[in-house]
């Protein structure tokens, strides 16, 4: 990870660029936050892992619900009989 000023990173944009195409990634202080460059590879990741999380949040709700005894039970007759 590299930190860079956002002068540096006007004068060196393709240096910077380069450095987050190579999944290095390249953070700019802006107005008490932070910015962040990464490649696509890496942003992909990061879209995948959040909706993994979201994903298994899901499971988790469905088990406590399932625990909970928060649940419908039918039989295999009753949802065939859903099918007509």
């Amino acid at each position: 990870m590299t930190i860079a000023k956002s002068a540096d990173l006007r004068t060196n944009l393709k240096k910077y660029l380069d450095m987050a195409n190579n999944s290095e990634s390249v953070i700019i202080p802006r107005n008490n936050k932070f910015v962040a460059i990464i490649s696509s590879d890496d942003y992909e990741l990061l879209e995948k892992a959040k909706k993994n999380k979201a994903y298994l949040d899901k499971l988790n709700r469905s088990m406590a619900e399932i625990e909970s005894g928060n649940i419908v039970m039918k039989s295999i007759e009753e949802l065939e009989a859903y099918e007509d």
